[in-house]
């Protein structure tokens, strides 16, 4: 980064020349020409431009400077960084100020007819034009109380996101980043915060000096687990007219001097009318608490429009009725989010709270039956390793540890199940999914199998794919907490996200960005092309795989067992797959897309899928994830896959 903002900052080399001025009309070359630029690679992905065709030639390069990526992630961020944007402020607003004059001296542009007469001037070239800052990423891993309030944000910014870990009573003002950054469309302000309640990220809102001043500009504001007042929100709201993404997700409701700031929806949704805000995309929820029925009904009446695309929910808010009543819609939704973050009385119980048990239900019922989710693009959602089971094989364990194993034997959650009950999701042209995974026990390898065997056969033209593991979970049945530790063996079956040949970004982080990944480099090196050909690498694997076979005997023998069960329950049983209302009305194409999705499902959870996978790439030299870009594993920015395994093994 610091790199970037010095070479924005230093002055263009110019060198001064005599040229002679004739009349005589330069021939443009097609390369010369952006229109005709664009139309010659309009067919290639964004990642082919960035990566070789940008540098074509120069022309190119200067039209497509936006597309370029420049981070320097590994820099500490310092009072260099800080320096360096202070110097990239100071020369905007020069070049700001000799734009004015230019605009105000148009009169005097009779000058410029001079070009038809013979004569000499001096010319400056440089290879870069300025190009202002426009999008900044900042995360703080330990915020101090007055760090962001003294942070020089470029004024130049449209879009803002401020990330914070170890908030420590830390404020963060966005009236005064309003004021400094006029040009902002989008603000994001996110506390990672899971310590203890009074110490998360406090956002104030300062009133600007003029009561006539107002931030047009500003088209969406996000804070997630932040504590904000309600009336300095409100305030807040009255000067931004233009405002269509409203985000509020897991508001912490005491701040520091344990106050009460409970969120009063009706409220807030009647201040949205009374100053003729209509929103696009908006959420609302308070830590720990769920809205009322009033509230529920405000919220798809009066704040989301009628034919909504977009919708976000609070899980504790979800109810039948609910989803009822925004499926009643003959809209197809494009995007859903579920959203639940615990409180810090709840941390402990994560993704395991009672309360949630008819959440996870009515999100699985509805996304395996429901047609309207057909067309799905963007999916955020809870999920559990028991609603992907199809197979019920997450009982697998331990089958390494014994000379044999039957059907039945230490294996109570892997009952003989006729495979033609199971369904599966009908969004299969996801582009994006973000999954927030709780696991029943401490990490097993057969889970993360589960996982990522059902997301490469059930969504392959996912471009953006991000999984959250909670730090602690609660086992209902055993009373007892576990914290599920983020472990990528082998055997754990990431290589299956390698059919996925669209994806793009792939994160898969913890709570609280843990440090430290258990997992040895050879099991994870096939994602970059020197891994898959490294010879020690390669015979690594090979020795692992090897070591399986007392587990895949023991697999096979439970799977022969299970499947002579299952022909006599099909003998007696007809297959039956259920429509959302109950009956057996789905139509005979959607119930071959099923039964053709569930065959190449059939290894979900095995050892067998993962030798397969493996067999692909090491034998049949197939190239997993070709369109991956970015990576990253409990780190907050997404890199270059050779850069994020080397930071993670070095």
């Amino acid at each position: 980064m610091l790199r970037l903002l010095n070479r924005r900052q230093q002055p263009t080399s110019a060198s001064t020349t005599t040229t002679t001025i004739t009349t005589n009309r330069t021939v443009l070359s097609p390369l010369d020409i952006p229109e005709i630029l664009e139309l010659i690679f309009s067919h290639l992905n964004d990642h082919t431009i960035r990566r070789s065709v940008v540098r074509v030639c120069r022309k190119w390069s200067l039209v497509n400077q936006h597309r370029l990526l420049r981070d320097e992630p590994k820099m500490h961020f310092d009072e260099s960084v800080i320096s360096a944007l202070e110097r990239l402020e100071v020369d905007y607003q020069r070049r700001l100020e000799k734009q004015r004059m230019r605009d105000s001296n148009t009169v005097k542009s009779d000058k410029k007819h001079l070009s038809t007469r013979t004569g000499t001037r001096t010319a400056a070239t440089a290879l870069y034009g300025f190009s202002p800052l426009r999008e900044m990423v900042l995360f703080a891993a330990y915020c101090k109380v007055t760090n962001l309030n003294r942070f020089p944000f470029p004024s130049s910014l449209t879009r803002l996101t401020i990330q914070t870990r170890h908030s420590s009573y830390a404020q963060c003002d966005i009236g005064r980043i309003l004021k400094m950054c006029p040009l902002l469309e989008d603000l994001c302000v996110e506390s990672h915060e899971f310590g203890e309640q009074w110490t998360m990220l406090t956002v104030t809102a300062t009133k600007p000096e003029h009561q006539d001043q107002s931030f047009p500009n500003l088209r969406s504001l996000v804070l997630v687990r932040v504590v904000f007042a309600q009336d300095d929100l409100e305030s807040l709201l009255t000067l931004t007219p233009n405002l269509k993404e409203l985000k509020l997700m897991g508001m912490a409701w005491h701040d520091s001097r344990n106050i009460k700031l409970r969120y009063i929806w009706t409220q807030l949704f009647g201040v949205l009318k009374a100053n003729n805000i209509t929103l696009d995309q908006a959420h609302f929820s308070n830590l720990g608490h769920r809205m009322s029925v009033e509230e529920s009904h405000m919220l798809l009446t009066e704040v989301y429009p009628f034919s909504v695309r977009e919708l976000s929910l609070w899980a504790l808010d979800v109810t039948p009725r609910l989803f009822r009543s925004v499926f009643s819609q003959p809209e197809a939704l494009t995007t859903l989010e579920i959203w639940w973050q615990p409180s810090m009385n709840d941390q402990p119980r994560a993704h395991s709270d009672p309360s949630l048990a008819v959440t996870h239900r009515l999100i699985q019922k509805y996304l395996c039956t429901c047609p309207q989710l057909a067309r799905l693009t963007t999916l955020k959602v809870l999920i559990r390793v028991e609603d992907l089971d199809l197979f019920q094989r997450r009982g697998y364990t331990n089958l390494d540890k014994r000379q044999s194993a039957t059907s039945n034997e230490n294996h109570r959650d892997s009952p003989a199940t006729n495979s033609s009950s199971a369904s599966v999701w009908q969004c299969r042209g996801l582009q994006t999914l973000h999954i927030a995974f709780r696991m029943p026990s401490a990490f097993h390898a057969v889970y993360t199998r589960i996982l990522f065997g059902f997301i490469s056969r059930v969504c392959p033209a996912l471009e953006d794919l991000q999984i959250w593991i909670p730090k602690q979970c609660h086992d209902v049945i055993y009373n007892a907490r576990h914290s599920p530790k983020l472990k990528l063996p082998l055997r754990g079956g990431l290589c299956l996200l390698g059919r996925l040949q669209y994806l793009q970004r792939l994160r898969v982080v913890m709570d609280e960005w843990q440090k430290g990944l258990v997992v040895q480099e050879w099991e994870l090196n096939w994602i970059v092309a020197s891994g898959r050909k490294d010879a020690k690498s390669r015979e690594k694997r090979q020795q692992e795989i090897e070591s399986w076979r007392r587990w895949r005997a023991n697999e096979d023998r439970i799977e022969k067992s299970r499947d002579e069960t299952r022909q006599r329950q099909s003998s007696r049983n007809k297959p039956n797959i259920k429509s959302s209302n109950g009956s057996s009305t789905k139509s005979n194409l959607s119930m071959t897309d099923d039964a053709e999705i569930l065959s190449r499902l059939q290894n979900l959870g095995l050892l067998l899928d993962v030798e397969d996978m493996m067999r692909e790439m090491e034998v049949k030299e197939t190239r997993p994830m070709p369109s991956l870009e970015r990576i990253s594993f409990n780190y907050p920015i997404l890199l270059r896959p050779e850069e994020e395994l080397e930071r993670v093994f070095s």
